[in-house]
């Protein structure tokens, strides 16, 4: 760091703090237009899975920054939760049930209630639920347990 050798004078003072300013309000504006494009260019677009490798599948989610739950241990996708031709923002959760003849419950844990919903819907089961907030805690079957149809489940909802 350098000491000034001019004393503080208001001529000193704007040929410093002038062009400083002046840079700081172009990058300024530098930064709102790349935040903007960065939301934009955010959003993922929803194939159909539908018949394909839940594997490969799976990894092609990943690449495209999306969280894929596969249900089941099938080899093909049978379902999705989220329809063909949604955007969708990255990170989002995308269920995909497979073709899997036992229905095995995944860990459910901060999924949202919707997800529950869905997850419900295929496999034929009741959901009850407890407490407020739009996330799970518990679940009352335990992940990697055989699901029947019927069988109620009780989710614990928090934040």
């Amino acid at each position: 760091v350098k000491i000034p050798t001019e004393s503080w004078t208001l001529k000193y003072i704007a040929r410093v703090a002038n062009p400083l300013l002046t840079s700081a309000e172009a990058m300024k504006n530098d930064l709102s237009v790349s935040a903007d494009t960065d939301t934009k260019a955010g959003k993922v677009t929803i194939e159909n899975y539908k018949g394909k490798d839940s594997g490969d599948t799976a990894d092609s989610l990943r690449r495209t920054v999306l969280s894929p739950v596969i249900i089941g241990t099938g080899a093909k996708v049978t379902a999705q939760s989220i329809a063909e031709g949604q955007k969708v923002s990255a990170n989002s959760r995308i269920l995909l049930l497979t073709n899997d003849k036992d229905q095995v419950m995944p860990d459910m844990y901060d999924w949202s209630k919707k997800e529950v919903e869905q997850l419900a819907n295929w496999f034929g089961i009741k959901v009850t639920y407890e407490g407020s907030g739009n996330k799970v805690l518990t679940q009352s079957i335990e992940a990697a347990t055989n699901v029947k149809k019927g069988q109620t489940l009780k989710i614990t909802l928090g934040n």
